[in-house]
């Protein structure tokens, strides 16, 4: 294409705007755009007219239509941005506008996809970047803390949720730290109004901009000064919050202090995760080889083997390398097993431990069950693949999952190939027994047998 264009005279080029315009609105709009480059103040007047098309349009966006809609959105904010280098004021103000519409659509509109909120998310970052030149440049006279502060308080669908967080080139940090006195101010009276529906909004507002304004700021104190002020004592969700921002500013001390408060859910990853990184933050190695080896122990896998080696020397490695077949036959969840074994290319291994636990099969994840039975038959193991596959069909056809007839169409046609490989069941069905198991169960599921016999 690149060559084509290269080789074509301007006559042709004309010919082919002339052809494709009007064959789609959204061409049309492209075209006329990329025409009035060179022209800012009708480029202005062409965007302006369609933002307000945008906004005083009354049609229902459904969630087929919000893709292609989301797109325009992306188009303008392309073309404003295409104006800015030109007319930043008449930029900032068209990015301003289109944002503003923002209630109007949501009203109309089903974005249960997110498309149309990323564009408008999309829009408030060039909001920013084209704030930033008017302010640079002089151009635009306004006061930036009281435009900020503002546009967070009229943030009823959270469009300008990034504007605070990245606010950090736009405002000075006397402005930042400003808005993050006001902030506080605005929470600490609204605390004691939270029963309040109106008031609880208001709360929930000041709460996050003062969050906002410590991500600009990367001030972990301030940011938990967010979350301590609403809830003195924490819950392990916000001390993970707290912990994540402390790790995010470079500051694993205060993570690690936060850390310490949180009582971590056993079941849970997420309090070892975050310790691990906090350790890895703060450099302290023998800490983070203790934790690692525990959490090997605990919860032996694959994964934490390889996360305790990349610590150990190369002998240390070698050993744990050595005893992890043995480690993972020892664990008693079949699908913990089976991963751990597969990961090792301990094929035999994790055959045996289908064979001796089969019965379990059926709980395993469908795509991990599938990948396991592909395995065994690649590395012929046809019956511990064949017992993977029966549990395939078993649970298709127990849930008369209707639209997955044909998987368990392809399964059994599966089993009767394996069935020709298999030597000795070692306890399980026969195939011919499994048969009639399955006629017996199923035998009017004519759905899955049609298939069957295609």
């Amino acid at each position: 294409m690149a060559q084509l264009l290269a080789n074509a005279d301007g006559e042709q080029l004309r010919s082919l705007i002339e052809k494709l315009y009007g064959v789609h609105e959204a061409t049309d709009t492209l075209i006329e755009a990329h025409l009035l480059q060179k022209r800012p103040k009708a480029l202005n007047e062409h965007i302006r007219e369609r933002i307000r098309r945008v906004k005083q349009g009354r049609s229902f966006i459904d969630w087929r239509a919000s893709d292609a809609f989301s797109r325009d959105i992306d188009v303008l904010v392309d073309d404003i941005e295409q104006l800015a280098e030109q007319d930043v004021i008449g930029g900032f103000d068209l990015i301003d506008a289109l944002i503003n519409t923002h209630s109007a659509v949501y009203a109309r509109a089903d974005d249960s996809s997110g498309m149309i909120g990323f564009s408008y998310r999309q829009a408030t970052a060039m909001w920013l970047k084209i704030a930033m030149t008017a302010r640079q440049s002089g151009f635009l006279d306004k006061n930036w803390p009281e435009e900020v502060y503002q546009r967070h308080l009229q943030n009823d669908y959270a469009v300008w949720d990034s504007l605070l967080a990245n606010s950090r080139e736009l405002l000075t940090e006397d402005e930042l730290n400003r808005l993050a006195v006001r902030f506080e101010s605005d929470l600490i009276n609204c605390l004691d109004e939270r029963e309040n529906t109106t008031s609880r909004f208001a709360y929930l507002t000041a709460a996050t901009g003062l969050k906002g304004v410590a991500e600009a700021l990367q001030n972990a104190s301030l940011y938990a000064r967010a979350t301590t002020l609403v809830s003195p004592q924490p819950n392990t969700l916000q001390l993970r919050d707290l912990v994540e921002f402390c790790l995010r500013v470079g500051d694993p001390q205060a993570a690690l202090n936060w850390h310490a408060k949180g009582d971590w859910p056993a079941q849970s990853n997420d309090g070892s995760d975050l310790l691990d990184r906090i350790y890895q933050q703060t450099g302290n190695s023998q800490a983070l080889y203790e934790l690692r080896k525990q959490r090997y122990r605990s919860t032996p896998s694959y994964e934490h083997l390889q996360k305790l080696i990349e610590l150990t020397t190369t002998d240390e490695a070698s050993k744990f390398r050595h005893n992890a077949p043995a480690v993972a036959q020892e664990i008693n969840n079949l699908g913990s097993a089976l991963e751990f074994l597969m990961h090792l290319e301990q094929y035999e291994l994790a055959q045996e431990k289908v064979l001796q636990h089969s019965d379990q099969l059926s709980q395993l994840f469908y795509g991990n069950l599938e990948n396991y039975a592909k395995t065994f038959a690649m590395h012929h193991m046809p019956l511990a693949a064949a017992l993977c596959y029966r549990a395939l069909i078993d649970d298709i056809l127990s849930e008369a999952r209707y639209k997955a007839y044909h998987y368990a169409a392809r399964y059994f046609k599966q089993l009767i190939k394996l069935d020709d490989k298999i030597t000795d069941y070692r306890g399980a069905l026969i195939h011919a027994d499994y048969l009639e198991k399955l006629k017996n169960r199923h035998g009017r599921k004519r759905a899955f047998w049609t298939k069957v016999g295609e």
